[in-house]
């Protein structure tokens, strides 16, 4: 039913959002400076408040920068917020 169906989608929205909030909250209303592909699975965003995150889209752990990101996850760097 459409009840059913709202309810597990709604769920899905608010771990979804809660889990990318804990990266850009830190970035929140800085401007991006930088987006380095450092291989086929791992990026690094770099902003003017001095944040870094890398993401890493892939099934294994990736490793660039003396930092190791999980599979499928993100990791915040650097900044007044760390």
């Amino acid at each position: 039913s459409y009840a059913t169906t709202f309810a597990s989608w709604k769920e899905q929205a608010a771990e979804d959002y809660a889990f990318v909030n804990g990266a850009l909250k830190y970035v929140s209303g800085a401007a991006m400076t930088g987006h380095t592909k450092l291989s086929d699975t791992l990026t690094r965003s770099d902003y003017s408040n001095g944040i870094g995150i890398y993401v890493n889209t892939g099934d294994s752990f990736a490793s660039a920068d003396g930092y190791t990101v999980a599979p499928y996850s993100y990791l915040v760097t650097g900044g007044e917020e760390q």
